[in-house]
């Protein structure tokens, strides 16, 4: 059976919650016109090589950069998640990261609120 981990390292502040294959981000208050990323680690713990196929992020303002080259056993690639603010109020974004295997297919939620002038 083919498992991945993925890890979840911090670029700017923020919260991690784990629970699964289920991670998320709290970015607390962003103001409007700011971009936040975070890096997501995709680490390969299955027999074979696995790979990322599709992220899907649901809307133009969360976008994902990635490697589409295999991942070796025991070998990682890193995924970029940025988001931009254009909207003021609370926001709940999912990332879906899908593999070679749906199994190992994982979800991302960035949450947070976008203030305007800083309130």
């Amino acid at each position: 059976m083919k498992k991945i981990f993925v890890i979840i390292l911090f670029i700017a502040t923020g919260l991690l919650q784990s629970k699964g294959k289920d991670y998320s981000f709290n970015l607390s208050s962003i103001n409007k016109g700011d971009q936040a990323e975070r890096c997501v680690w995709v680490v390969n713990t299955s027999e074979g090589p696995v790979s990322i196929v599709n992220i899907e992020t649901g809307c133009v303002c969360t976008k994902a950069s990635f490697d589409r080259k295999p991942i070796p056993v025991g070998d990682s690639t890193k995924v970029n998640i940025t988001f931009s603010a254009k909207d003021p109020g609370v926001f709940y974004k999912v990332v879906l990261i899908k593999t070679t295997d749906t199994d190992c297919d994982s979800k991302v939620t960035i949450r947070g609120r976008v203030l305007t002038n800083g309130r």
